[in-house]
């Protein structure tokens, strides 16, 4: 995950300069959300 949190920040960061990478940058920033929702916190250990 780590991976993807990195090309991540670097299609954020070119997406400033380049026009054409905002809606990709907007995109993979709606998954990255809906993927960290669909995350369980984890329960408490017992």
């Amino acid at each position: 995950m780590q991976e993807a949190t990195l090309v991540y920040n670097y299609v954020k960061t070119a997406a400033k300069t380049t026009p054409g990478l905002k809606p990709v940058a907007d995109q993979l920033g709606e998954r990255f959300k809906k993927a960290k929702a669909k995350k369980k916190p984890d329960g408490p250990a017992e």
